[in-house]
Formats: structure tokens, sequence, C-alpha cells
């Protein structure tokens, strides 16, 4: 850590000159200047204390080839914080610890015994402390815990249907084991985040991206700017698809939920062949050609590409990633993906980049670390600059 660090939370100019360093640098002053339409001398006024206080750092002289004047580019000073990241499903605790840019530096992984708060926040700990000391034992300036379900408020009150919570504040319990500040969020927003200022969507100004595994999940950033609409009334997970299709587990027939989640994958084949059958096995017998498979992942795929379809109109977005632990979905059958577009764009399916990006629960803790940085350094409002 940097010893006269004691920048954090920033605000305003000075928040979003940090983020273009952040997901840009080295980048010089004129070019930042530009990017946040600023002039040189107020940026130079705006970096010169986050410089001082340890977050930004000039990485030595350099020349433009035109000109050949020298320049001091800026970096993010990445070792200077370390944050953990956490995610926890129903049947284990995943934890990174990364470094400003969100890179892992170590993990650990830990099964899940009880699902009372107060277990699941020691475990969460105790997850946490593996990570670091796989990292080298720094410490930790924030902690952030992604789950799927609904976050409201502050510190956090979490609805997790599969954890049968109902308004837990879970932050504070793990912040008080950690002895850190500690976010929770859910993690298909963090997820988002991640793929916006480090993964596939950093190039992109709007996306929207579709979630699957355990359960379907939405979120999508319009210009710049992440939308987190109030969970109980955005349930896609449950958007009616298909009238005559499966039973979910909450009695809707054909949702997204009925035709996606792996437990209903694997519950609708199991059925067909008499046998238990994993949700990757039904992946390898679709492929394969297996009928019974080929038909029920046939229908999946399919209701996947509706979706993307919907999420593509009713956000305008031309780019629609898929992502999540079960996305092999889309590789095995991209034909019925495609399918299931052109049933929405009227045969247009070449209207959407569509974009796979492979998440192990990993990916999805570096999410919830990315939501840490972004509320304990840059502040709750940050959100990446245009340019």
């Amino acid at each position: 850590m940097h010893p006269d660090a004691s920048w954090g939370p920033l605000a305003g100019s000075a928040r979003d000159a940090a983020l273009a360093v952040l997901l840009h640098g080295p980048i010089s002053r004129g070019e930042l200047a530009q990017r946040l339409d600023l002039t040189p001398g107020t940026v130079t006024r705006l970096t010169r204390p986050l410089i001082d206080g340890g977050l930004l750092v000039a990485r030595g002289k350099r020349r433009t080839p035109a000109a050949g004047r020298p320049f001091e580019p800026l970096d993010i000073a990445a070792d200077s914080r370390h944050f953990a990241g956490v995610k926890i499903t129903a049947t284990a605790v995943y934890a990174v610890v990364t470094d400003l840019r969100a890179r892992p530096l170590g993990a650990a992984t830990r099964a899940m015994g009880s699902t009372a708060p107060e277990s699941v926040a020691e475990l969460v700990a105790a997850t946490v402390r593996a990570a670091a000391e796989a990292a080298g034992g720094p410490e930790l300036a924030a902690a952030g815990v992604g789950l799927g379900g609904n976050v409201t408020g502050d510190p956090g009150h979490v609805y997790a249907t599969f954890l049968g919570w109902a308004d837990v504040a879970i932050a504070p319990m793990i912040a008080e084991l950690l002895g850190v500040p500690t976010v929770a969020t859910n993690d298909v927003a963090a997820l988002v985040r991640a793929a916006q200022w480090f993964g596939m969507a950093r190039d992109l100004d709007s996306f929207a991206m579709l979630t699957v595994g355990a359960g379907v999940g939405y979120g999508c950033v319009i210009h710049g700017e992440p939308v987190e609409p109030r969970v109980e009334l955005a349930r896609v997970s449950h958007l009616p698809i298909d009238p005559l299709g499966p039973l979910c587990d909450e009695g809707h027939r054909g949702c997204a939920t009925a035709l996606l989640a792996e437990t209903s994958i694997r519950r609708q084949l199991s059925g067909a062949l008499g046998r238990d059958v994993g949700y990757d096995e039904a992946l390898d017998l679709a492929a394969a050609g297996q009928p019974a498979a080929r038909a029920v992942i046939s229908a999946s795929a399919r209701a996947l590409g509706t979706l993307a379809g919907y999420a593509a109109v009713l956000t305008g977005c031309e780019h629609v990633m898929l992502s999540g632990e079960g996305v092999r979905i889309a590789e095995v059958a991209p034909d019925d993906v495609h399918a299931g577009i052109r049933s929405v764009l009227h045969g247009d399916a070449d209207a959407i980049d569509l974009r796979i990006e492979h998440a192990p629960f990993e990916e999805w803790a570096r999410g919830a670390a990315v939501r840490a940085i972004q509320t304990y350094v840059l502040g709750e409002g940050a959100h990446a600059p245009l340019g």
C-alpha cells in the first residue's frame, strides 16, 4: 500500500479522471483532457492530489511520434489497494483477491453447509482469508459480495430465495468479521460491471447481458450507465416464452426458468431417458445428436435466442452478451439460438452482435470485487466515461 494513500471514495471530475485512467491507462494528460472534455490545466490540477495520494502514478517520460515532445503518461497504481470479491451459490462460496484493476491474485472455494446468515458470513470470511493467503497476504481495502437475489438499500438488505433469506443485512456481518467495508450486490449486476470495465464489453457504449445457469439473469448498460431496475418488477427469469413449454418450480408454463435453468433441463431429460442426467452430460448428448437431448436443448437454445431478441428490441442495444456457467448451450445449438432471435427480429438475426463470454464462478466473484472498487474508491455513481 502506498504510504501516503488517503484517497477514496472520489466524486465529480476527480472520480471521472481516476476511472478514465483505470480503464484506459497508461494515458497522457492531453488524451485524458480530450476524453473528459477538460483543459490540460484542469486535468493537471485534478490529477496532482491523486498522484500525491498514491492512486495514480506517472510512468516515465515518453515522446510522441509526430512532435517528439516528452510527456508522462498516467496510470493507476494497481497494487496500492487490494479487494476481495465473493460469489455465493447454493452449494459453495467462491472468493478472489484482486488489485485495483480487478486482476485476480489469489482464489479460494469452500463448500456451503448451513444457509443461516451468521454461518454464511463466517464461511465467506474464512474463504476470503484463504484467498488472501493464496495472494500473498495483502491487506484488504474493501470487499464485495455477490449473490442471486434482490439487494436493496444501504447496507444492503438481501432477499435470496435460494438461501431462504428475506431482508438479511449480510454485508455488515461480513464487514465485522473481515474488518473492512463490505458491499452486497446482485451477482448479475456485478458481472455486468466487470464485463463493462474489464471484459468483452469494455469497447461498448451500450449492451445487454443474459446469464444462464442455475437461473436466468439480465442486465444492461446504456450509454455507459448500468441500468439496475427493481428486481421484483423485472423478473426476466420468469418471462413467458413458450405457452406449450414445461413448468418451472413456481408453476409458470414455458417461462425462461422452465426452459433454461440447469435444473429444468436436467429434469426434462432425466424424465425422458429414465435416469439422472447432469447438465454437462445433457449438452454432450445433444452435441452427439441423441434425439431426446437434442429436442430439449434445441427448445432451450431457441428460448435463449428469443430472450436475446427481446433484450435487443426493448433496450435498443445491438450488442447482446451471453454469459453464465450454462452458456455452453449457445455453442451446442447456435442455429436454434439464431432461430429464436429471428422469431423476434423478423428474420434479421444478423442485426445483433451476439457475444459469448464464459464466466466461471471466480469471474462472478471478480465482478463483486469490481463493485467494491466502484463503491469504496470511485464512489457509488462511478460510470464509464464516453469516448
